[in-house]
């Protein structure tokens, strides 16, 4: 009798440990599909924010355009005036950048509320991502120009990029508020400004976060 009590006693060990051990690899395997899954959503974030950066990489976005569709000053009779004209007329003439395509505008699709009176900013995709980077550089000669103040030309971030460039610019300004001095953003970083040759931030770029 002790022999059989024995045994099942035994048997009653090994099918609890059994147990166990089923709960553990199934824990596992739980935990395995989760992180397989969230390796698969990491994935596609990437891809994402690949395909938004390619599409976006030759844009800029301006800030405070008046919107326009209407004839000059008014007159019926004249051809109307676009955005697209005033962009040229802008890049071409204000900046004096002549050599610079001006592929197509758009006005981001934002709808606004009653009593509302601002400008929807303006994507404008150029010919090259060389001439983008040409306008970027070239933009701070807004500053100097009177019937253009307010008016600023920014790089057409993503999501994630507007999330970063948000985050910098907060983190700029606590860090000024707390007296830290000689502190400019740079090629997306926070850096100590130098006469070495640091990059300036300048008036033709955009102080606010879209």
């Amino acid at each position: 009798m002790k022999l059989v009590q024995g045994l099942k006693e035994r048997n009653e060990m090994l099918e609890a440990k059994l147990d166990e051990v089923k709960g553990q690899v199934e824990e596992i395997a739980l935990v395995r599909g989760s992180f397989a899954e969230k390796i698969r959503e990491i994935s596609r974030e990437e891809v994402q924010e690949a395909r938004e950066k390619e599409l976006r990489e030759c844009n800029v976005v301006i800030s405070n355009i008046k919107e326009t569709d209407h004839g000059a000053a008014g007159d019926p009779d004249q051809e109307p005036v676009t955005d697209n004209d005033t962009v040229k007329q802008l890049i071409h003439n204000v900046l004096g950048a002549s050599d610079v395509e001006v592929v197509s505008t758009t006005r981001v699709p934002k709808v606004k509320k009653q009593g509302e009176t601002y400008d929807r900013k303006l994507v404008v995709k150029l010919g090259s991502v060389n001439q983008k980077h040409k306008v970027l550089r070239i933009a701070k000669r807004l500053r100097d120009n009177d019937d253009w103040q307010g008016v600023y030309i920014n790089p057409d971030l993503t999501k994630q990029e507007r999330k970063k460039d948000y985050e910098l610019r907060s983190e700029l300004k606590r860090r000024r508020e707390n007296g830290e001095t000689n502190l400019i953003l740079s090629r997306g970083q926070i850096v100590t400004k130098t006469n070495a040759g640091a990059s300036f931030l300048h008036r033709g770029h955009s102080p606010a976060v879209s």
